[in-house]
């Protein structure tokens, strides 16, 4: 592959990710130093080849320099999965100067996976002899099971977009609050959909009814519908986290209630930043392409 040089500010290549958000973008130097970063809106036109292209030509300062572009997070157009088990960088696919980083798939139980499995790599770039768990709560949370640097297997659940569905809906969205937490609200919810999975709908249900009989803050009914939905999650997801090593990857906000609800199990559990682990990812990509070692 023929390298562009960089631009004269030090632009060397970008790092993306394709997300429900956008196209999230770090510019960098050649020593992988961050020296910008842009988040673009994405439609179904920019979800393509050309659409990528055009998108990153109009940025400020990189427009015509050729710059390497390696992106997690593409669609099933753009870069096909890779099966479970194996390690979580694939070779990418190259259209000209971007380089589209491949997702993984399983087949029983049907699952994929696109731009987490970026962030486990950078995970595992960080601590090689990681083997346990990896959880990224976001929209749909992942679980993957990592070992001997590999993706054994993985599920996901579609906590976040159920809770921003609910929140909401007719029944709940006069009765939960847009932000504020209530951390024993959250506990009891959480147990009693960890234990009894099969009384979510009800709980659930029975929310409103709380708020107008029982006096629910909505500041209550927020963390109590938090708890009840990852309650209900962490019951699933047993087999990934029961007796594990778990580090959950995200943004504070997001991985605050599951390192809770973990501990809570007696799991040693601990945080990271996702983006940061993501952008890892990326430059462990961008070192195979380029023949560097890290």
């Amino acid at each position: 592959m023929t390298e562009a040089t960089g631009t004269p500010n030090g632009l060397a290549w970008i790092g993306g990710e394709i997300s429900a958000s956008g196209l999230a973008l770090w510019l960098l130097d050649g020593a992988n130093t961050v020296l910008d970063r842009r988040t673009l809106r994405l439609d179904a036109l920019s979800l393509t080849d050309e659409g990528l292209a055009a998108l990153l030509a109009d940025l400020p300062g990189v427009a015509d320099e050729g710059l390497p572009t390696v992106i997690c997070g593409a669609g099933r157009d753009l870069a096909p999965t890779r099966a479970v088990p194996c390690a979580p960088l694939g070779p990418p696919q190259v259209r000209g100067h971007l380089h589209l980083l491949p997702g993984l798939h399983q087949a029983s139980p049907a699952d994929l996976m696109r731009g987490a499995e970026t962030a486990i790599a950078g995970l595992i770039a960080a601590q090689p002899q990681f083997d346990g768990v990896v959880c990224l709560p976001g929209p749909a949370t992942v679980w993957a099971q990592v070992s001997a640097e590999e993706v054994v297997s993985f599920r996901s659940f579609l906590t976040g977009d159920l809770f921003a569905l609910l929140a909401g809906s007719n029944a709940l969205q006069f009765h939960v609050a847009p932000d504020g937490w209530d951390d024993p609200a959250f506990d009891t919810a959480l147990d009693e959909t960890l234990s009894r999975p099969a009384s979510l709908s009800a709980a659930l249900a029975g929310l409103p009814a709380e708020a107008e009989i029982t006096g629910l803050s909505k500041t209550e009914a927020r963390a109590r519908l938090a708890g009840l939905l990852i309650g209900a999650e962490l019951a699933g997801a047993k087999p990934w986290w029961l007796g594990q090593n778990v580090a959950v990857l995200g943004d504070d906000a997001l991985i605050r209630p599951y390192l809770r609800a973990l501990h809570a199990q007696g799991v040693p559990a601990h945080g990271g930043d996702r983006g940061a682990a993501t952008l890892a990812g990326l430059c462990a990509a961008k070192a195979r392409l380029t023949g560097q070692t890290q």
